[in-house]
């Protein structure tokens, strides 16, 4: 666990660092210029400190040993894909993948290079995303870690490569260009075939926070648990219909004994009560607040859901991100000392509660890399 803690401090000392200088320096500028939109507007990092955490991420991302219980099953993948030629990679219904495969046999001849590359990518478009659409990098960038939206990049490494290239095309989803938006949503799925559920998701954070649609989804999804095993037979269906990887958890659907943490239910509704608390004063922050809070909330009903069977919670894989740009909109509207204080609240138990995950969850520790010889840290 040293090395994710030691990540985290290293990362956070480079964001604050850099945007308390530069929030310096557009004090000055604002005053020389006479302007004052400087201090509405959100402080993000200098081009330097974005490449040196994307730097920093990539290294431990992208380089582990066998952490993540994934982690076979893509050298596995890579021993097969190897023989394939391109041309039979887009005979595939996800060939891009595969694509990275060949393309990495024939360049490096290593299957490291399928995790560099991948966790290289995934965590440039998950760096940026944070960078250009959260009004408070550092603290987004913490409850990526603390959340362990980080961490799942180590699992589930297609799911969440084609869930940050959609991200970055967040201004597409805010601005309801759905042409463009179905290209990059097409393209992803070219990586992971559930990729195209978004259409779905992106379509229910159109609809109004908290109206009476609201009120049927939650309802829904509660009934869904409570009659879980009528409701898994149908899910299953819909999986056999876009031909998921999935399909082959037909059996554990319908078991109990699969589920998820419940302990991660509770933390992603956290910020979604607040914000049903907030809602009001929230509505003044951004005009994109309603997408957030759906998004939030559609996070927190799919771990809900992962109670039961954890395959749930990996549609929280195209969500979770939306949590942590959630999060500093609901610090914003709070009085001055109850952001302090809730700010320290939420650095403490979301590092207590990262602490937790990482000793039960997806094999994350002990963290290995073959830089540095295997040594278990």
């Amino acid at each position: 666990m040293l090395v994710y803690i030691l990540l985290i401090f290293a990362v956070m000392a480079v964001s604050m660092i850099d945007i308390k200088i530069h929030s310096r320096r557009n004090v000055v500028n604002s005053v020389l210029s006479n302007t004052v939109d400087i201090v509405s507007a959100p402080v993000r990092p200098s081009w330097f400190a974005t490449i040196l955490i994307i730097a920093l991420l990539t290294v431990i991302a992208g380089w582990r040993s066998f952490v993540g219980t994934d982690y076979s099953n893509y050298i596995d993948c890579y021993t097969v894909f190897s023989g394939w030629s391109y041309a039979d990679a887009f005979k595939e219904s996800e060939p891009l993948f595969t694509v990275l495969n060949i393309f990495v046999k024939d360049v490096f001849d290593n299957y490291i290079g399928v995790f560099a590359i991948s966790g290289f990518l995934t965590v440039v478009c998950l760096v940026l995303s944070i960078r250009y659409y959260s009004s408070n990098f550092s603290l987004s960038v913490y409850l990526m870690f603390t959340s362990m939206v980080y961490f799942s990049s180590f699992n589930g490494v297609r799911q969440r490569l084609a869930a940050m290239i959609i991200m970055l095309a967040y201004p597409l989803i805010r601005k309801k260009k759905y042409v463009w938006l179905l290209i990059v949503i097409f393209i992803a799925s070219l990586i992971h075939a559930s990729s195209i559920y978004m259409i779905a998701f992106i379509l229910f954070s159109y609809t109004k926070a908290w109206s009476k649609f609201t009120g049927i989804t939650i309802s829904c999804f509660m009934l869904a648990f409570v009659f879980y095993q009528p409701f898994a037979g149908i899910i299953f269906k819909l999986l056999e219909t876009f031909k998921s990887t999935y399909t082959s958890y037909e059996t554990e659907l319908t078991q109990t004994g699969f589920g998820a943490n419940a302990l991660r239910f509770i933390f992603l509704g956290i910020p979604v009560i607040l914000s049903y608390i907030f809602y009001d004063s929230l509505k003044k922050t951004r005009p994109d607040i309603d997408i957030l809070i759906n998004f939030s909330l559609l996070n927190s009903l799919f771990m809900f859901l992962a109670i039961r069977h954890w395959l749930f919670a990996r549609f929280n894989i195209f969500l979770d991100i939306f949590n942590i740009l959630l999060w500093p909109e609901i610090i914003k509207v709070l009085q001055p000392k109850e952001k302090v204080f809730i700010g320290y609240i939420v650095t403490l138990v979301f590092f207590i509660y990262m602490c937790l995950m990482l000793k039960t969850e997806s094999n994350l520790l002990p963290y290995k890399s073959w830089l540095w010889s295997y040594v278990s840290i």
